[in-house]
């Protein structure tokens, strides 16, 4: 997808820059936050669970606008002097594949 702003000019003379803005997802991108509790603080779960949440609401709605289905995953969480750094993984839906409701018992498993 690329877009062409139209409210880039120049500050000096006002005439509109010629900026052409490219936007790309690929099969996999990886991103990173880090939410800091207050100073003598701790983050309470209901904070942590949100923001991970309203992240996953934002990267959802990007790839919709880039006519993308994507799926938004946590990589991993890390914590440190009670922040938490949060890993999202945002894949991209291919064609044919589809995510499994529920694992599924092999069949001739052991009993």
């Amino acid at each position: 997808m690329t877009t062409i702003p139209d409210n880039l000019n120049c500050p000096h003379c006002g005439e509109r820059l010629g900026v052409e803005m490219t936007t790309q997802l690929m099969s996999q991108s990886r991103m990173s936050f880090t939410i800091h509790p207050n100073p003598g603080e701790l983050l309470s779960a209901r904070t942590v669970g949100d923001s991970i949440t309203n992240m996953e609401k934002l990267l959802a709605a990007v790839g919709k606008e880039m006519g993308v289905k994507t799926n938004v995953l946590v990589g991993g969480l890390e914590w440190n002097e009670g922040c938490v750094k949060v890993d999202m993984i945002v894949a991209r839906h291919e064609p044919g594949i589809k995510k499994r409701a529920a694992a599924s018992s092999a069949e001739g498993g052991d009993r």
